[in-house]
């Protein structure tokens, strides 16, 4: 609570006028904390597809054992990127009620294996 006061001993008057930023401190909170994960979550696919596209294009480049397999590491993370940003953009459909759910039954196993692969 933020406020400031007058109290005066004379006259026996309190005044006092505050401001409650409990959730003007949690947004602020919850906000930092989304711009750290963002920019994880983008700086790491952005630093293999750098990478791989420098290898790639670099002096060196016909010397490479496999130049697909890096092809294969930009392609997949480009995906990733993608993945994130429609997530972003959905988390703004659900904030205004505009998100449609399909909900559907799936195997477990293969599900966590994706998100390792990740």
């Amino acid at each position: 609570m933020l406020g400031t006061g007058f109290w005066s001993d004379s006259e026996k008057l309190h005044f006092f006028i505050g401001r409650d930023v409990t959730e003007a401190k949690r947004t602020e909170q919850l906000k930092n904390e989304f711009v750290a994960t963002v920019n994880h979550e983008l700086r790491t696919p952005l630093t293999v597809i750098a990478g791989s596209l420098g290898l790639l294009t670099g002096r060196d480049a016909e010397q490479l054992a496999d130049p697909r397999r890096l092809l294969n590491m930009a392609e997949a993370n480009c995906r990733r990127l993608l993945r994130l940003v429609n997530d972003i953009l959905d988390i703004e459909k659900i904030e205004q009620d505009g998100m449609v759910f399909d909900f559907q039954q799936v195997e477990i196993k293969s599900l966590v294996q994706k998100a390792i692969e990740s």
